[in-house]
């Protein structure tokens, strides 16, 4: 997928992409949350409290917080900004990541800015 869009360095890109359906955001999403259950069970920890989380810009379309709200996961808002050219701030994301953090959710793309990457900090899937 990196490759596809022409990503800087494809030999270390993590994740996946999902186009023009609410219902792929929404099945990517529960992927994601029941991971995070079979991790926290396997540890012998609760998966109620604290409950999961997920990050995205606050520019995110409309689809991604459905997401949150329809399948009880907290949705974490990283502000955008002139200077992150009204993109996902990746200098203020890991301020929003913890152990009940399940994903993290990127807009390929901004109408705002019409801009088209973001660059996840490197330490982000350890």
């Amino acid at each position: 997928m990196a490759e596809l869009w022409n990503a800087p360095s494809h030999h270390h890109a993590i994740g996946t992409a999902t186009t023009g359906s609410s219902e792929a955001i929404q099945l990517g999403g529960l992927a994601m949350k029941r991971i995070w259950q079979e991790k926290r069970k396997a540890a012998g920890k609760s998966i109620h409290e604290p409950g999961p989380n997920i990050i995205m810009g606050a520019n995110a379309q409309v689809a991604l917080e459905k997401f949150a709200r329809y399948f009880e996961v907290e949705a974490r808002l990283v502000p955008v900004s002139v200077e992150s050219k009204y993109r996902l701030d990746t200098t203020k994301l890991l301020d929003y990541v913890d152990e009940n953090t399940i994903g993290v959710y990127v807009i390929l793309g901004s109408m705002n800015s019409f801009s088209f990457w973001v660059d996840l900090p490197s330490n982000l899937h350890t």
